[in-house]
Protein backbone atom coordinates (compact mmCIF):
# COMPACT_ATOMS: atom_id res chain seq x y z
CA UNK A 1 0.00 0.00 0.00
CA UNK A 2 2.64 2.61 0.53
CA UNK A 3 4.38 1.79 -2.84
CA UNK A 4 0.97 3.01 -4.22
CA UNK A 5 1.05 5.80 -1.84
CA UNK A 6 4.60 7.05 -3.09
CA UNK A 7 2.17 7.27 -6.47
CA UNK A 8 1.24 10.97 -5.08
CA UNK A 9 4.88 12.48 -4.35
CA UNK A 10 4.05 15.00 -7.49
CA UNK A 11 0.41 15.58 -7.11
CA UNK A 12 -0.65 19.10 -6.32
CA UNK A 13 -4.16 18.80 -5.83
CA UNK A 14 -5.03 19.78 -2.03
CA UNK A 15 -8.32 17.87 -1.98
CA UNK A 16 -6.44 14.49 -3.06
CA UNK A 17 -3.24 15.73 -0.31
CA UNK A 18 -5.89 15.94 2.57
CA UNK A 19 -7.31 12.92 1.83
CA UNK A 20 -4.36 11.15 1.94
CA UNK A 21 -3.13 12.98 4.69
CA UNK A 22 -6.43 12.71 6.93
CA UNK A 23 -5.55 8.68 6.18
CA UNK A 24 -1.27 8.74 6.50
CA UNK A 25 -2.23 10.44 10.23
CA UNK A 26 -4.58 7.76 11.13
CA UNK A 27 -2.10 4.97 10.56
CA UNK A 28 0.29 7.21 11.88
CA UNK A 29 -1.93 7.32 15.52
CA UNK A 30 -1.89 3.62 14.97
CA UNK A 31 1.76 3.39 15.17
CA UNK A 32 2.39 5.93 17.86
CA UNK A 33 4.89 4.26 20.67
CA UNK A 34 5.77 1.55 18.94
CA UNK A 35 9.12 0.65 17.13
CA UNK A 36 7.71 1.33 13.58
CA UNK A 37 6.63 5.23 14.31
CA UNK A 38 9.51 6.83 13.63
CA UNK A 39 10.16 4.96 10.41
CA UNK A 40 6.59 6.04 9.24
CA UNK A 41 7.10 9.46 9.82
CA UNK A 42 10.57 9.39 7.84
CA UNK A 43 8.31 7.79 5.04
CA UNK A 44 5.43 10.77 5.61
CA UNK A 45 8.52 12.86 4.98
CA UNK A 46 9.91 11.18 1.93
CA UNK A 47 6.70 11.57 0.44
CA UNK A 48 5.61 15.19 1.13
CA UNK A 49 9.00 16.56 0.05
CA UNK A 50 9.25 17.09 -3.82
CA UNK A 51 6.02 18.63 -3.34
CA UNK A 52 7.05 21.25 -0.85
CA UNK A 53 9.89 21.65 -2.65
CA UNK A 54 7.99 22.43 -5.69
CA UNK A 55 5.50 24.85 -3.74
CA UNK A 56 8.07 26.33 -1.67
CA UNK A 57 7.10 28.82 1.14
CA UNK A 58 6.12 31.59 -0.70
CA UNK A 59 3.50 31.85 -3.30
CA UNK A 60 3.70 32.52 -6.67
CA UNK A 61 1.65 35.79 -8.44
CA UNK A 62 -1.46 34.61 -10.05
CA UNK A 63 -1.45 31.03 -7.59
CA UNK A 64 -5.15 30.01 -6.97
CA UNK A 65 -6.07 29.88 -3.86
CA UNK A 66 -6.15 25.79 -3.79
CA UNK A 67 -2.45 26.12 -4.09
CA UNK A 68 -1.91 28.16 -1.36
CA UNK A 69 -4.40 25.35 0.82
CA UNK A 70 -2.00 22.82 -0.71
CA UNK A 71 1.05 24.34 0.38
CA UNK A 72 -0.41 24.95 3.81
CA UNK A 73 -1.28 21.41 4.32
CA UNK A 74 2.26 19.66 2.97
CA UNK A 75 4.05 21.97 5.32
CA UNK A 76 2.10 21.57 8.40
CA UNK A 77 2.49 17.87 7.69
CA UNK A 78 5.99 17.94 7.43
CA UNK A 79 6.71 19.89 10.92
CA UNK A 80 4.55 17.44 13.17
CA UNK A 81 6.53 14.61 11.58
CA UNK A 82 9.79 16.08 12.72
CA UNK A 83 10.94 17.57 9.25
CA UNK A 84 13.84 19.80 10.51
CA UNK A 85 14.02 21.83 7.63
CA UNK A 86 10.45 22.52 7.57
CA UNK A 87 10.51 23.07 11.68
CA UNK A 88 13.52 25.62 11.41
CA UNK A 89 11.37 27.91 8.88
CA UNK A 90 8.57 28.24 10.68
CA UNK A 91 10.53 29.27 13.66
CA UNK A 92 12.34 31.81 11.80
CA UNK A 93 8.59 33.23 10.86
CA UNK A 94 7.26 32.38 13.92
CA UNK A 95 10.23 35.14 15.25
CA UNK A 96 9.74 37.23 12.47
CA UNK A 97 5.64 37.12 13.24
CA UNK A 98 6.25 37.82 16.80
CA UNK A 99 8.60 40.95 16.37
CA UNK A 100 5.50 42.16 14.04
CA UNK A 101 5.97 40.52 10.47
CA UNK A 102 2.29 38.73 9.81
CA UNK A 103 2.68 35.30 8.83
CA UNK A 104 0.29 34.96 5.65
CA UNK A 105 -2.93 33.38 6.84
CA UNK A 106 -2.60 30.35 4.66
CA UNK A 107 0.43 29.88 6.10
CA UNK A 108 -0.19 30.07 9.90
CA UNK A 109 -1.34 27.02 10.70
CA UNK A 110 1.79 24.76 9.51
CA UNK A 111 4.20 27.37 11.15
CA UNK A 112 2.19 27.22 14.32
CA UNK A 113 2.07 23.31 14.73
CA UNK A 114 5.66 23.24 13.47
CA UNK A 115 6.86 25.84 15.92
CA UNK A 116 4.65 23.52 18.75
CA UNK A 117 6.44 20.44 17.99
CA UNK A 118 9.37 21.73 19.51
CA UNK A 119 8.05 24.33 21.40
CA UNK A 120 9.87 24.95 25.45
CA UNK A 121 8.22 27.19 27.90
CA UNK A 122 8.59 30.66 26.82
CA UNK A 123 7.71 29.03 22.82
CA UNK A 124 3.87 28.07 24.65
CA UNK A 125 3.89 31.66 26.53
CA UNK A 126 3.93 33.39 23.54
CA UNK A 127 1.58 30.95 22.09
CA UNK A 128 -0.87 31.59 25.39
CA UNK A 129 -0.18 35.55 24.71
CA UNK A 130 -1.13 35.55 21.17
CA UNK A 131 -4.02 33.80 22.10
CA UNK A 132 -5.47 35.80 24.41
CA UNK A 133 -4.61 38.88 22.02
CA UNK A 134 -6.32 37.24 18.91
CA UNK A 135 -9.85 38.88 18.44
CA UNK A 136 -11.08 36.31 15.33
CA UNK A 137 -11.76 33.04 17.18
CA UNK A 138 -10.32 31.33 13.88
CA UNK A 139 -6.70 32.47 14.61
CA UNK A 140 -7.72 31.49 18.65
CA UNK A 141 -8.21 28.29 16.92
CA UNK A 142 -4.97 28.41 14.71
CA UNK A 143 -2.69 28.87 17.67
CA UNK A 144 -4.35 25.91 19.32
CA UNK A 145 -2.91 23.56 16.38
Amino acid sequence: MLKFIEGFSSETNVVVWRDLISNLLKMSHVLLNTDFQADFQAFIIRLLKPISQKLGWTPTPGESGLTGMCRGTILRTLGINGDAETITEAKKRFEAHMKGEAIPADLRSAVYASVLSEADENVLQQFIDLHNKADLQEEKMRLCT
